[in-house]
């Protein structure tokens, strides 16, 4: 039988685990080291389209409206290129590859994107 003191510190080596394999940075996607996940809400529409700001500063992810529009902002940091190039949108499954537009007015802090997703 397996004291309780026992458990809880078998319970806490597992939990400990779990967290560091969680916090290990993997991208689906092969040759990228950096992702981000965003969270959305299928529409009743079978495809649309989402504007999405990605700022190569640091922050805190936000969305607004502007135009009765949803817009995401993202922050990157410096982990993108000053051209954006390196930039992919995926399905949640990490690999399949989304369409989307670099709008040409970027510049090297912020870019916007509108990206087609499926609802």
């Amino acid at each position: 039988m397996i004291g309780r003191n026992t458990f809880y510190r078998a319970a806490y080596v597992v939990l400990a685990i779990i967290v560091l394999i969680s916090l290990t940075p993997v991208s689906a996607l092969s040759g990228y080291s950096y992702y981000q996940t965003i969270n959305y809400a299928a529409t009743d529409q079978a495809t649309y389209q989402q504007d999405v700001v990605i700022h190569r500063t640091t922050g805190t992810a936000y969305q607004e409206t502007v135009g009765g529009l949803k817009v995401w902002h993202i922050y990157v940091g410096t982990k993108c290129k000053t051209d954006y190039g390196d930039i992919r949108f995926t399905k949640s499954d990490g690999t399949t590859l989304l369409n989307y537009y670099l709008w040409p007015d970027y510049d090297s802090s912020s870019a916007r994107f509108t990206v087609r997703l499926e609802g």
